[in-house]
């Protein structure tokens, strides 16, 4: 009965084990998706910085398309900020679903090492028992035969 409960159990974890993997793969996607969703955003700020350089050393530069570039700039910023807050967040999330995982993994470690234990453990009471079973019948076998000479010598 007990084997089987700990058969369950060792199921059970492996199981959240596989879950826990899972689930920090899914937040390490989750992050480098932010991560380079950033990139590309500091390339496109870097791009409208360059721009706007360019277009005020060549030509005065019209109210209109100025105050536009500004918003547009201001826009940029406010998105890498707000992305820059989600990586974060999902940083964070990343770390704790990877402690999660490793302490998932180290109780499938501990649960398959007490399992190679204990059956270690019956492998050498079944050895014992065996060889208690075979001293017994060698035993039995040996008084039999003196029983037999007796008899021979009684007769």
């Amino acid at each position: 009965m007990g084997k089987f409960r700990f058969e369950t159990l060792l199921k059970l974890r492996e199981a959240t084990r596989d879950e826990k993997k899972s689930a920090f793969l899914d937040a390490e996607r989750r992050r480098k998706k932010a991560s380079d969703e950033l990139v590309k955003l500091d390339q496109e700020i870097s791009r409208e910085r360059e721009t706007s350089r360019h277009a005020r050393e060549n030509v005065a530069i019209p109210k209109e398309e100025l105050r536009f570039s500004q918003e547009l700039r201001m826009r940029l910023f406010s998105k890498r900020k707000e992305s820059q807050e989600c990586l974060n967040a999902l940083i964070e999330e990343v770390e704790n679903k990877r402690q999660e995982f490793n302490v998932a993994i180290k109780e499938v470690k501990i649960l398959q090492n007490l399992k190679d234990k204990i059956e270690d453990r019956e492998m050498e009471e079944a050895k014992r028992l065996a060889t208690k079973t075979m001293d017994e019948l060698t035993a039995q076998h040996k008084a039999h035969e003196r029983r037999q000479k007796e008899d021979e010598e009684e007769t």
